[in-house]
């Protein structure tokens, strides 16, 4: 220090006062004396002084660190953090040299190092340093080291302690610690037991870090466990090659003869205490005393959960051994014991614990004990003794308490993770990347003369989507070659000297690749045998300057940076199978992480096989969103960052979800009107409507589950276990019941157009609502397999882990589910097809029964045409799901994830059929927008004009005198189908002629103005005014009742009771006036016609015309009272027809009666194709109509204008 001072100070006699600041000089700047003192000097003293005296003014501490010091110092404050005090205060002596002081601080460091700062030692297991303030542990007297002041631990008679296995004392017997093999008070006999040699292999562990906890016991025959045990703490990575020699003595001395043990191991996870798997191995001699076996048993990959029929009661669980999957047993819920789980124990064990048996407690980490009460406190401490987030785990108690081992985090590595491992990125061009997304890396290490060099090989994937990857490298390595499995290799990295902690950044290019010799030579050098060829190797580097690496058959070359080649052996044909135990399915190549100790594999798979172990399929028609575009989400990334393809997806289905709600919307609303559901085809329309709304929005919630699932945004086992059994049947189902729905409308179609009038709709209603129950039925049971077979799978696939939901069937199932496919697609379509052409044909041939002159061809051409959205609408169905079943059955698999695209657009359309209800059942119908509930809209009339009403009565005369004369003529030899459909059309036609309906239009008519009486009605003069007459030649009317009533009594006289018959009847009865006469009686009473209305109109919905009708009814009596005019027989009969009948029933009425005579008035007119339709439906809308519908006059509608 003196001389120090002398190198720095030139100006021994002056103060330092002149040149410090401060009052005082800390000197050094850090703690010396054994780091617990600082010395402080105050500025007025010189070089000199401080050569003769180098004693400190003041002297600062860590109270902390030395509380015992306190109660002998005044403290002083100086420094923060630090307690200051006089030098006198803890120097007795004035030493001025720097040796002498260091002998006395020697002293007050040893004083602060075995002194501690409890104020009591009240636990009796802690001995007291009388002379200080420390407790120590009576292990650590006597020890030979001094823990307390002044030797006291050391001093101290340790007989009285009674640790009679660490001291001997005056007259004390010697005890004999003896083996597990040998037992009494010399060890003189040995024990009865099973000596076991176990050596445990990992294949591949799914989850890291991982630490086992093994439990070998001895079982009987009644599954007693003895309560001799042992356990092991396995570490893949530190024991792979370890061998374990264990006793397991027999719980009985000597044994028992009668009784056949066996041995049965345990394994749990020793971080989590989770069950893993078990094993049994069996005694094979029980009478020996000793019975030597030896064992390797292989670790799954995954927990145990193999079912079994085994009854374990309400706590126990069936469970197989994985080496004998015929065996099985009961393991117990905690508590419970015995064969069946059917006895109980009070647990002892630790509350973080599990109690295996009675007297069998599985630990936690780093805690020991036969209770686990007791803790390691090696690895609990504050500080981490393994360096960046290592895993410490404390070595068996019973070798040593004060070691532990470091699992180190991947990119670290040492024996306490303080080394960083060589870190590589290495960045792929695309046109690599395409070719595949799993690489082989060869890491190439070189020695000296004595051993040439030490190849190690792996596999790596990249996660699809990515074209860079990251590997960290502990061992050393001076080349790394990357290899495409079966393809070939590209030099990344090369050293002449290996770097430890090297970060390393390379690409694989193109310019990289390694070629075969043979490219590299002309036809004359390639002629040459191998050891005269490879003569001429170092001349390919030196000619080809960018070529960095060659390969033959035996040999791979390199080109130094000199342009030399340096070549050593390298064999291509590996046989990648894990050393004979090959992981992989469907012929995949087994790949480990390290050939001595491996802790993990990967799999190369062939052509249409994906995941871990190549155990997915995208054969067998399995046309699933999961394998589609499940590997092209990125988990742990946001919506902006995943690929192009899954973006498009969301647009997709957004598009689909509007476009389906709004166009299943209209169809439901359409179809929720009862006038669509008079037949059941309305009912199919509807349920095929609900279905597919329902599956759209199954698929929403499918599309999204996968998504966030994969993302790990949605982890819940539960949730997505649900969602994975019924989803896809609900999407498989909808789409099967919507297509036969589809087919139903069709045979419905069919079946009415062969009946004709005959047709029952009260029939076809009761059918479709049953039809339509038992086609969901159906399609649920047919695939019902699907659930069954489907589970969620657990796949760590390179550095991902995903979750799946996959089917995975057996052949005859996969048989059963391409029929069923096959089934559900085809004959649907065939249906439709089938009836459409029946209904053309039935129509063909009706019309050319009338046209006769025609041939059958033109007919059903002219048919085809008129029907033609009847065939355009299942082959438009037909065209939008063939691309699943060509995908699915054609190109036989989807090869490789980046062939999505075609499965993806193949997937969404054959959903697209289910939007279009609405454009191919629907619109094409020539009774659309025509079903309307008028009565709950404002109805303005149209007012028929001159040219119309002329046009009727021209139709009239022309049409119905032929057909009247018809049927008087050959009414004897008609059939009565035949006199039935013949009454059905002048029906309606006279009795429409006499009322003149009138029809809608859509453009509002402001002022009113009179409509058409009947020009029969007793009530013409009053309407004469109001009303034009028709231009007929004869009163048609009379002329009907005379030609039917001559006829009437022939067609009532040979009538049958078949249902045509029925109808006959009734429709030749109504031209006698009973109706008529039966509503003039009703109308004569007020009472009974608001009664009447009252009855029929005042249920769940009032509609406008029951509110109109009501208005009139009240202002009429208003006229009463006020001695206005009184109501009169018309007026009664205009309130009460107004009140029975809605004008929607007349265009109902009309529609249906327009296509069975279309043909009639096309041929009548002689107008062929070129007929005006618009006309002749204006000419109906007035003759067509409901015989009982009276429209109100114009003083009918004043009246309404007053109110």
């Amino acid at each position: 220090m003196d001389k120090d001072i002398d190198a720095t100070w030139d100006k021994d006699g002056e103060l330092l006062a002149n040149y410090c600041l401060n009052e005082w000089l800390i000197l050094p700047e850090y703690p010396i004396m054994y780091g617990y003192f600082q010395f402080v000097y105050l500025n007025n003293r010189s070089i000199n002084e401080f050569k003769i005296n180098i004693v400190p003014n003041f002297i600062c501490f860590d109270a902390r660190r030395c509380p015992v010091l306190l109660s002998r110092i005044v403290p002083i404050k100086i420094i923060d953090s630090l307690t200051c005090c006089r030098s006198s205060d803890l120097i007795e002596a004035s030493p001025r040299k720097y040796f002498p002081m260091f002998y006395e601080f020697r002293n007050l460091y040893h004083e602060c190092s075995t002194t501690g700062n409890e104020t009591s030692c009240a636990d009796s297991s802690y001995f007291h340093c009388y002379k200080s303030l420390k407790c120590i542990s009576y292990n650590r007297v006597g020890d030979g080291f001094n823990d307390c002041y002044h030797n006291e631990d050391e001093l101290f008679p340790t007989c009285h302690l009674n640790i009679s296995n660490r001291f001997n004392c005056v007259n004390q017997t010697k005890t004999c610690f003896c083996p597990p093999n040998y037992f009494d008070s010399q060890c003189q006999w040995q024990s009865q037991r099973v000596s076991l040699t176990l050596q445990f292999r990992t294949q591949s562990i799914t989850v890291s870090p991982i630490i086992f906890q093994f439990i070998i016991m001895l079982i009987d025959e009644q599954g007693n466990i003895a309560s001799n045990y042992e356990q092991i703490t396995y570490m893949p990575a530190h024991d792979c090659n370890r061998k374990f020699n264990i006793y397991l003595l027999y719980p009985h001395r000597p044994k028992y003869s009668s009784r056949n043990d066996s041995i049965r191991i345990d394994l749990f996870d020793k971080l989590t205490l989770d069950y893993w798997t078990s094993w049994y191995l069996p005694i094979p001699f029980q009478f020996l005393p000793v019975n030597r076996i030896s064992a390797q048993l292989n670790i799954t990959e995954v927990r145990e959960n193999k079912l079994c029929a085994l009854s374990c009661g309400e706590h126990g669980q069936c469970m197989r051994y994985t080496n004998m999957n015929n065996s099985v047993f009961c393991r117990c819920d905690q508590g419970y014991s015995g064969i069946f789980c059917n006895i109980t124990y009070q647990c002892q064990c630790s509350n973080d614990s599990f109690c295996l048996a009675p007297s069998i407690c599985v630990c936690p980490l780093n805690k020991f004990g036969s209770h686990c009460y007791l803790k390691r406190s090696i690895c609990q401490s504050v500080n981490n003794p393994c360096q960046h987030n290592g895993l410490c785990i404390a070595i068996d108690v019973r070798i040593n308490l004060h070691e532990f081992i470091c699992i180190c985090k991947e990119g670290y590595q040492g024996e306490r993770c303080q080394y960083k491992s060589n870190q590589i990125d290495i960045r792929i061009d695309e046109t690599i990347v395409a070719i595949s997304s799993s690489f082989i890396l060869h890491y190439i290490t070189v020695f000296d003369k004595y051993k040439n060099y030490e190849r190690m090989t792996t596999l790596k994937k990249i996660a699809f989507g990515y074209n860079t990857m990251t590997i960290y490298v502990q061992q050393p390595f001076n080349m790394i070659f990357i290899q495409i499995p079966d393809g070939d290799y590209y030099l990344i990295v090369l050293r002449e000297k290996f770097i430890p902690s090297e970060y390393i950044h390379t690409q694989v290019l193109p310019k990289n690749r390694c070629y075969p010799v043979l490219h590299l030579f002309n036809d004359t050098f390639r002629q040459f045998e191998h050891l005269r060829l490879v003569k001429y190797y170092p001349l390919l580097c030196r000619q080809n300057l960018e070529l960095m690496c060659f390969y033959d058959e035996y040999y791979m070359c390199v080109c130094d940076s000199d342009r030399y080649s340096n070549c050593f052996q390298f064999k291509h044909t590996m046989k990648n199978d894990c050393s004979g135990k090959n992981l992989c399915y469907n012929n995949g190549r087994c790949f480990r992480n390290n050939e001595t100790c491996p802790t993990t594999f990967m799999c190369v798979c062939n052509d249409c096989y994906y995941g871990r172990q190549c155990q997915f399929s995208t054969k067998d028609f399995i046309f699933s969103l999961d394998p589609i575009l499940g590997y092209h989400i990125k988990p742990n990334a946001s919506f902006h960052q995943q690929p192009f393809i899954v973006i498009f997806s969301i647009i997709i289905t957004t598009i689909m979800l509007i476009s389906q709600l709004i166009m299943d919307s209209l169809s439901i609303a359409t179809f929720k009107l009862k006038n669509s559901r008079e037949v059941g085809c309305g009912y199919y329309l509807l349920a095929s409507s609900i279905t597919s709304m329902c599956m759209i929005i199954v698929l929403i919630i499918k599309f999204w589950q996968l998504i966030l699932s994969q993302m790990s945004i949605i982890t819940n086992r539960s949730i997505l276990s649900i969602n994975c059994k019924s989803i896809e049947i609900i999407l498989k189902s909808g789409l099967t019941s919507t297509e036969w729905l589809n087919a139903c409308v069709s045979i419905e179609r069919m079946f009415n157009i062969m009946s004709g009038i005959s047709f029952n709709k009260t029939a076809s209603r009761i059918i479709a609502k049953r039809v339509i129950f038992i086609v969901i039925i159906l399609t649920l049971i047919t695939h019902i397999h699907d659930p069954i077979k489907r589970q969620l799978i657990d796949d760590l696939d390179g550095d991902q882990q995903r979750i799946w939901c996959l089917s995975q069937y057996s052949s005859t199932l996969t048989i059963y589910n391409k029929f069923i496919t096959l089934f559900h697609f085809l004959m649907p379509f065939s249906i439709n097809m089938i009836s459409a052409f029946i209904t053309i044909i039935v129509a063909a041939r009706s019309r050319a029964k009338v046209k006769s002159k025609q041939a059958f061809m033109e007919h059903f051409r002219l048919k085809l045409k008129q029907n033609k959205h009847i065939i355009i609408a299942p082959s438009v169905l037909l065209l939008l799901s063939l691309p699943r079943l060509i995908i699915s059955f054609t190109s036989g698999c989807m090869r490789s994830p980046s062939q999505s695209w075609q499965y993806l657009i193949g997937y969404f359309l054959s959903f697209i059929p289910s939007v279009l209800i609405l454009f191919l059942f629907i619109l094409p119908s020539e009774a659309w927008g025509q079903h309307v509930e008028y009565d709950k809209i404002n109805v303005i009339f149209h007012i028929p004009n001159e040219d119309e009403v002329d046009f009727a009565c021209e139709f009239v005369e022309t049409f119905m005198y032929l057909e009247l004369r018809i049927l008087k003529e050959n009414r004897t030899k008609m059939s009565n189908d035949e006199r039935l459909r013949s009454l059905t059309i002048i029906h309606p036609i006279v009795v429409g002629y006499l009322r003149m309906v009138p029809r809608i239009e859509s453009e509002e008519i402001k002022n009113l103005v009179p409509t058409i009486a009947p020009y029969d009605s007793n009530v013409q003069a009053q309407y004469s005014l109001y009303a034009k007459e028709p231009k007929f030649k004869e009163n048609l009317r009379m002329r009907l009742l005379i030609d039917i009533g001559d006829s009437i009594d022939y067609l009532i006289a040979y009538h049958s009771d078949d249902a045509s018959s029925i109808n006959l009847y009734s429709l030749s009865s109504m031209y006698y006036d009973i109706f008529e006469q039966y509503i003039n009686r009703l109308s004569n009473n007020l009472n009974v016609i608001k009664y009447l209305y009252k009855n029929k109109l005042c249920g769940a919905q009032q509609h406008l015309r029951f509110i109109v009708v009501r208005r009139i009814v009240i202002q009429i009596e208003l006229f009463a009272l006020n001695n206005f005019r009184t109501l009169t027989q018309i007026d009664q009969q205009v309130i009460f027809k107004l009140s029975l009948h809605r004008y929607s029933e007349v265009s109902l009425t009309s529609n249906n009666f327009f296509i069975l005579i279309l043909d009639r008035i096309i041929e009548l007119f002689n107008k062929s194709d070129e007929v005006d339709h618009y006309e002749i439906k204006g000419c109906l809308y007035i003759l067509l109509g409901n015989e009982s519908f009276f429209l109100p006059t114009k003083h009918s509608w004043e009246i309404l204008e007053k109110l």
